[in-house]
């Protein structure tokens, strides 16, 4: 049986987020009420119905939320390719590279990425190479080994 390409460590909880995350998801969320509420003042839907909308709508956010916990571990060297094409199918590029630590992030535009989604490569020579991958990312190398 092959290896797996990620070997997780420990799952982190970042309640608080960053300040960009909570700034996004805010901005996300005052979209949704501000829409919810004029589609419903509109067609005159009752209040109840638009109250149900709005916590579903809160509800159907929040894996963006769980789904970028950041998970740490390792990845063997001879895995680092195979990595990498994950990371880079998922839509992520390098942002900068300091000494041994590499930094990739969502291709989307600079103003709307999340702090949280992002990965994180520390190689040390002759080391596994340490990572910390967003949940969604971990769950995708695991289908692919």
């Amino acid at each position: 049986m092959e290896q797996n390409i990620f070997q997780r460590q420990s799952t982190g909880f970042n309640p608080l987020l960053g300040i960009r995350d909570w700034t996004i998801f805010i901005f996300i969320l005052a979209i949704i009420v501000l829409a919810v509420t004029t589609i419903f003042s509109w067609i005159g839907g009752s209040s109840s119905l638009m109250w149900s909308t709005l916590i579903g709508a809160l509800l159907g956010i929040m894996p963006s939320i769980f789904l970028c916990l950041p998970v740490s571990g390792t990845v063997s060297p001879i895995h680092k390719n195979k990595f990498l094409t994950v990371i880079f199918e998922k839509r992520f590029t390098l942002e900068y590279r300091h000494g041994t630590r590499s930094v990739y992030v969502f291709t989307s535009p600079h103003w709307m990425r999340w702090d949280s989604n992002r990965v994180t490569l520390d190689e040390a020579e002759g080391k596994d190479i340490e990572a910390t991958v967003p949940l969604y990312i971990f769950k995708a190398l695991q289908k692919k080994a």
